[in-house]
């Protein structure tokens, strides 16, 4: 009996978000395209991102330089791309089934005025409006904060329900393989073609056109199944936080000091009902390496002071490693854009951060240098991956 068979244009390795941005973004050019997943839909950068459609203003507090030219023209339309989207309406994907969980963040600051400024200004520049709220509009749980409290227009999605909504239209397209090496791969001007693992231990030979490969810290290792150099990725490593207990209340938004980000929160609700408040920004860039005692209390005091009077009675915090997995930069610093590297028939993707994913599925489109046949022949009855679940239904939670 011959082994299982892909032939198709495209093939897309990594269900994440970029990957399946990609594959719509494919598939709606007429492209023959599918996906192939070594773990569950989602799993990693994407299930661990906190759901904010960034528009760009955060960066801002840097100063209006020519940076924040070049960020302006890069996601300063990403949130009216995702609203379309999960609108229902435009050219990219019907996302109307995905989770909303707010049509804004907020803003507030501990720092000093001049990062303030910066905001103010940063409303006039970019395309997502900066509002101060009038107190009356404030969420509880910043109904404590002294100074002023602004509005973002950046929406916050569930990333869970984001993931499930593709799955759903394109069931399909995607499938599940083993996290085993691929073997045989070659590259060459005509297109691909390598062997992968199914769950079952059988073989599945792949021939397409062309490969993308969205597969997060994966991408080093495939690129070397390719013969490509695995050092063009760099790993920034995270570690987030995660807090929940009776006090706390819905909260999407951004605690600014000064040039940084202090803390950024977003609120979502576990299985049983309970408010879980997912905290990044500085906290989540210095936590790896720390002690997990002192980054509890690390997390407590930072809640204290970016949020006073915050009830955090009967709080429960829990951690998960956020490596984000970019192309490699001077220095190591985060890419300001979505990268995709075109090298013959194998195209490696970097979104950057969830919001660009857009962005880097019409970069994909730009740089494919094949033209669609819509040929896709998938073998049948094969495995399809499951959707990961969020962070803190996992994780291993302890008293604060």
């Amino acid at each position: 009996m011959s082994a299982p068979s892909i032939r198709a244009d495209v093939v897309v390795f990594g269900g994440g978000i970029a990957g399946l941005w990609t594959l719509e973004a494919l598939v709606r050019a007429g492209y023959g395209a599918v996906l192939l997943e070594a773990a569950s839909l989602g799993a990693g950068q994407t299930i661990w991102s906190q759901g904010i459609i960034h528009g760009g203003a955060k960066y801002t507090l840097r100063g209006l330089s020519d940076r924040l030219a070049h960020v302006t023209r890069v996601i300063a339309d990403m949130p009216r791309v995702w609203s379309e989207a999960l609108a229902g309406r435009g050219p990219g994907p019907d996302l109307s089934r995905t989770l909303l969980l707010a049509p804004h963040c907020h803003l507030w600051r501990t720092g000093g005025m001049a990062s303030w400024a910066g905001i103010r200004a940063a409303g006039q520049v970019l395309k997502t409006p900066v509002v101060e709220l009038p107190r009356a509009e404030w969420p509880a749980a910043l109904a404590g904060v002294p100074g002023e409290v602004y509005r973002l227009d950046e929406q916050v999605v569930s990333p869970h329900s984001l993931v499930a909504d593709f799955a759903t239209q394109h069931s399909g397209r995607c499938l599940r393989i083993a996290p085993s090496p691929l073997a045989n791969a070659t590259a060459e001007a005509s297109g691909v073609r390598f062997a992968a693992t199914l769950p079952d231990g059988s073989e599945l030979v792949v021939e397409a056109a062309r490969v993308v490969l969205c597969a997060g810290a994966g991408n080093a290792a495939l690129r070397g199944a390719f013969g490509l150099d695995p050092r063009r990725q760099q790993i920034r490593p995270l570690k987030m936080a995660m807090v929940r207990g009776p006090g706390l209340t819905a909260l999407r938004g951004h605690c600014v000091d000064g040039a940084k980000t202090r803390v950024t929160i977003t609120s979502d609700t576990d299985s049983q009902g309970r408010t879980v408040w997912q905290v990044g920004g500085q906290i989540a860039e210095d936590a790896p390496g720390m002690d997990e005692a002192a980054l509890r209390a690390r997390v407590v005091e930072e809640l204290r002071a970016t949020i006073p009077g915050v009830d955090l009675a009967g709080l429960e915090v829990a951690f998960y490693e956020a490596n984000r997995a970019e192309e490699a930069t001077e220095q190591g610093f985060r890419p300001d854009d979505a990268s995709v590297l075109a090298e013959g028939p194998v195209l490696t993707v970097w979104p950057t951060k969830l919001a660009l994913a857009p962005r880097a599925a019409e970069l994909v489109l730009e740089r494919l240098a094949a033209p669609p046949t819509g040929r896709c022949e998938l073998p049948a009855n094969a495995p399809r991956p499951d959707v990961c679940p969020p962070p803190w239904e996992t994780a291993a939670w302890t008293p604060a």
